[in-house]
């Protein structure tokens, strides 16, 4: 072996160890970049409604980025290809343009060495258009995990009202309770609402009295989704006491699911009456009372 080759050889060996730089002449670490860097985007994939879509192919060419089109639907994502030894490591982000949910499949669907390990064990759902999710190829595991996500999350939309007038009511017709009413657009299919309002009555004929209220999704058709009764009038007679009379009331929903259409415009609100034996008004006294009165409607979307 001449001296000339034996430099070439050792030369090639340190460069083979060494610390590499882009734009930078004394790197840090083993890539050590002194500027931006570019993740170039790939083909468009155009994914099918519901669980067909499996063993995605990247192309030829895997890219680090990949806008997806298609669904009209709720569309589930189970596995990635290709998922190979050579692939370890690899990360890839979807970029979901629909407005539909995104569901990621746990660890099922596909060839096994492509399919999705999420987090608890379980399918992993993105809402909202433009959501984005990364993943990376694992050689140990032989599959891909969740390293990142973006999407519309709970509490993102919140909505809600606060009545401020005296209100009262002497029907047992329902009515709509003045202010209980928002109208939002969803980004979730199940949406959570909140309710709550108390106040007092007069005091009838000495007989028991109720206050009933109903959850209406207007958007729906007037759907009546739900319903709540509060006793707001109980006479009782005590023979040391004589007559007593309870006439406050208090209501709630509370976290109640109601299912929605995302993307659409939707009207909830609440509506109430009383009823009972020869029942009295009913009142929600927010200005006048308001140490014992209120009313408000949230929605955690």
């Amino acid at each position: 072996m001449t001296k000339i080759t034996f430099l070439l050889i050792l030369c090639i060996g340190i460069s083979l160890n060494a610390q590499v730089g882009i734009n930078n002449a004394d790197p840090k670490t083993e890539l050590d970049v002194e500027g931006a860097i570019s993740l170039r985007e790939g083909n468009v994939l155009t994914l099918s409604n519901g669980n067909t879509n499996n063993n995605i192919n990247l192309g030829a060419t895997p890219y680090s980025f990949y806008r997806i089109t298609g669904p009209t639907a709720s569309f589930t994502i189970s596995s990635i290809a290709p998922a190979i030894a050579t692939a370890d490591g690899q990360i890839v982000t979807f970029e979901n343009t629909t407005d539909q949910p995104m569901v990621i499949r746990h660890n099922g669907g596909g060839t096994t060495e492509n399919r999705i390990l999420c987090p608890g064990a379980q399918n992993y759902t993105l809402y909202g258009q433009y959501a984005t999710i990364t993943f990376q190829y694992n050689n140990t595991q032989n599959r891909w995990v969740i390293v990142n996500r973006v999407d519309a999350r709970y509490g993102d939309n919140i909505r809600s009202v606060i009545g401020t007038s005296n209100i009262g009511i002497n029907t047992n017709t329902f009515t709509d309770m003045t202010n209980m009413s928002i109208t939002f657009t969803p980004k979730h299919s199940t949406v959570y609402l909140n309710f709550s309002a108390a106040g007092h009555s007069d005091i009838g004929s000495g007989i028991q009295q109720y206050v009933d209220f109903r959850l209406v999704n207007v958007t729906a058709g007037n759907a009546v989704l739900a319903g709540t009764s509060s006793l707001c009038t109980d006479f009782d007679f005590d023979d040391i006491l004589g007559s007593i009379s309870i006439t406050s009331w208090n209501a709630h929903f509370t976290m109640f699911p109601v299912s929605v259409t995302p993307g659409v415009s939707t009207t909830l609100k609440i509506q109430w009456s009383r009823d009972g034996n020869f029942p009295a008004s009913v009142y929600n006294w927010v200005t006048a009372l308001p140490d014992s009165a209120h009313r408000s409607l949230t929605i955690l979307d």
